[in-house]
């Protein structure tokens, strides 16, 4: 009964719980999760623009017309030289300072802290530009080409071109290119540029290019161990092949196992001298020597059989493929015909001589 009257009480109070429903955005799935840049490139896309997009360091090259870069993968200075011989020759870099990290979490807000290698500072000083930290933080508009856009942004740097004000976005010639600085990245990620007037300052940005060409993403530069091991590794095990083989060579008086020592031959019958005699007249003359004797004794035998016979101004080939029952052809191939072209040849020759030599022979005459 006491257990009763508790399961009664579990199922009154069981009732009685209230629950609350609360949504959380946790981010994008799939490709967008992986790819920052994914609406930006869509968009470029939908615009007109052939769009590539890179996971590791790719240099543009001349059939590039506009680059995205995280600041950060500027820190080597071999990258940094690549660019600026692009950017010479007409390409429009656009460098994404802050939240440009590709497996940053747009719904997991952290500030971390940027620490630029000096060839960054380095590259955008022979452009021209300073980068500056410690700025204010926020800001709500741009300017390019004249045009303002309203924009949502925040960042911790600021650009100084030479002779002007810092700003969070710089935009400057260089050489028959352009440069574009963008402290804050997240007005072109997928979940901001939507917001406000991102979209129209990402199509600006597009229209700022002199040239056609493709639009190039650069997501980071992920270069994995074995990526490392195949692009750089190669010459070392080359030079160290060439080394093995040289010292082989050099130490070694002959490649190869040792032969082992030839035991005493036995000494060999009939047949195996019969055996070996045979083998060397076939690789010498394909047996042709070893038929003529019996060949010229079987012609002559045949001419006295004719001449016995009465026959003697006839055909001799027809008169023994009458006596022996083998066509004509098989009885001039086996009495006059060439050495044998194969084993097989030669066994139908051997027989076929065989088969002459009886019908041929004084017992079957007589």
């Amino acid at each position: 009964m006491i257990r009763l009257w508790l399961a009664l009480l579990v199922v009154v109070s069981a009732g009685s719980c209230k629950y609350q429903e609360i949504e959380r955005e946790t981010g994008y799935k799939g490709r967008a999760r992986v790819n920052p840049w994914l609406a930006a490139e869509r968009f470029a896309a939908r615009q007109g623009h052939e769009v590539r997009s890179e996971v590791k360091w790719t240099a543009p090259g001349y059939e590039d017309a506009a680059c995205f870069v995280p600041a950060e993968m500027l820190g080597n200075r071999v990258f940094a030289g690549q660019m600026k011989s692009w950017m010479a020759d007409g390409g429009h870099l656009v460098l994404l300072v802050e939240n440009a990290e590709a497996e940053r979490n747009d719904w997991n807000q952290f500030d971390r802290e940027l620490l630029f290698d000096d060839a960054l500072y380095e590259f955008l000083d022979d452009a021209g530009m300073e980068l500056v930290s410690g700025a204010s933080g926020k800001f709500d508009e741009v300017t390019l080409a004249g045009e303002t856009f309203k924009v949502r942004g925040r960042s911790s740097f600021t650009v100084k071109p030479n002779g002007r004000e810092p700003a969070p976005f710089v935009h400057a010639p260089y050489g028959d290119g352009k440069i574009s600085v963008l402290c804050d990245a997240s007005l072109l990620r997928n979940r901001y540029i939507d917001r406000r007037e991102h979209a129209g300052f990402f199509q600006a940005l597009l229209d700022a290019s002199d040239y056609e060409g493709t639009v190039l993403f650069l997501r980071g530069n992920n270069l994995s161990f074995f990526g490392m091991i195949k692009q750089h590794l190669w010459p070392v095990l080359v030079a160290f092949a060439a080394c093995l083989a040289v010292w082989l060579w050099r130490g070694f008086a002959r490649f190869g196992p040792i032969d082992a020592q030839a035991e005493p031959e036995a000494l060999r019958g009939y047949a195996g001298h019969l055996e070996a005699t045979g083998d060397f007249h076939w690789r010498l003359d394909r047996a042709a020597s070893l038929l003529t004797p019996q060949r010229e004794r079987l012609v002559e035998a045949a001419q006295r059989a004719a001449l016995h016979a009465g026959r003697r101004d006839e055909d001799l080939f027809a008169f023994l493929s009458e006596r022996t029952g083998l066509s004509r052809e098989r009885v001039f191939t086996a009495l006059a015909g060439g050495p044998g072209r194969t084993t097989e040849h030669l066994t139908q020759l051997a027989a076929d001589l065989q088969q002459l030599d009886r019908h041929l022979s004084t017992k079957h005459r007589s």
